[in-house]
C-alpha cells in the first residue's frame, strides 16, 4: 500500500525528472546552434555564459525550485544546514580519493583550477575583470551549487519512495551515481573507461551516502565547487 509520503515522493520525482529530461533534450536538440553561438566572436561573453547556464540550471536546479515553491519546502530540509557540516565535508572529501588516484594514474597531473572543465570558463578568464567576476559567479551557482545540490534532492525523493533497511544501501544514491556517469558520458567498456566509471560511481554514491548519514548536503555542493571539473 502506498502511503501519503510515498505518493508525494512519487509525484515529486516525476516532476523533477520531467523537468530535468525536458531541458536536457532541448539542449541536445539545440546543441549545434548553441555551439555556433559560443564560437561567434561578436556575441558578448556573458551572453554566452548565460545561454549555457540557462540550460545547466534547467537540468539541475529548475525542478528543485518548482518543487520547493509548490511544496513550500526550504532547501535546508534537503541538508543545507550547519549541523553535521564538518563531518559531511571531511567524509565527502574522502569519497573523492579513488577518483583522484584514478585520474593521476590515467592522465597524470596537469594542474588544478575549479570549473576549468566547464566549456565557458576559459573565455570568461580571458575577459575583462568585471566580466570575469560575473561570469565566474554564474558558473559557481549553476555548475557548483545547483549541480551539487541536485543529487541530494534526487536521492531524497527516491529513498522516500524506495526506503532501505540497510544503513549503507541506498537506491537513491545508486540512481544518482548512475545518472552522473550517463549524463557526463562516462560510459564504455574500454580498459580506460571502466576504472573511471567505477571510481565515479564510488564518488557519487559515497557523497550521497554521507549526505544521508549526516543529514548535511554541503559536502555534495563542495565536491562540485572544488573538485568536479577542477582536476586537469
Amino acid at each position: 500500500m502506498i502511503t501519503g509520503q510515498k505518493k508525494n515522493a512519487k509525484i515529486d520525482l516525476l516532476i523533477l525528472l520531467a523537468v530535468t529530461l525536458a531541458m536536457l533534450v532541448i539542449y541536445i536538440i539545440l546543441g549545434e546552434r548553441i555551439s555556433a553561438v559560443l564560437a561567434a566572436p561578436g556575441i558578448a561573453v556573458l551572453a554566452k555564459v548565460g545561454l549555457v547556464a540557462f540550460f545547466q540550471f534547467g537540468v539541475t536546479g529548475l525542478g528543485i525550485v518548482i518543487l520547493s515553491l509548490w511544496r513550500r519546502e526550504t532547501l535546508g530540509q534537503y541538508g543545507l544546514r550547519r549541523k553535521g557540516l564538518r563531518k559531511a565535508l571531511l567524509l565527502s572529501a574522502l569519497c573523492c580519493l579513488p577518483e583522484f588516484l584514478c585520474h593521476l594514474v590515467q592522465q597524470g597531473w596537469q594542474g588544478y583550477f575549479p570549473f576549468s572543465g566547464v566549456m565557458t570558463t576559459q573565455m570568461v578568464l580571458e575577459s575583462a575583470l568585471p566580466t570575469q567576476i560575473a561570469g565566474m559567479a554564474i558558473t559557481v551557482i549553476c555548475w557548483g551549487f545547483w549541480e551539487g545540490f541536485f543529487y541530494p534532492v534526487l536521492r531524497n525523493k527516491i529513498d522516500a519512495l524506495l526506503p532501505s533497511k540497510h544503513r549503507f544501501w541506498s537506491f537513491g544514491s545508486l540512481v544518482g551515481a548512475l545518472w552522473c556517469i550517463f549524463s557526463h558520458g562516462m560510459v564504455g567498456t574500454s580498459p580506460a573507461i571502466l576504472p573511471q566509471m567505477l571510481c565515479t560511481m564510488i564518488l557519487i554514491y559515497g557523497m550521497l551516502l554521507v549526505q544521508k548519514e549526516t543529514g548535511n548536503a554541503w559536502g555534495c555542493v563542495a565536491i562540485f565547487c572544488f573538485y568536479w571539473n577542477a582536476i586537469r
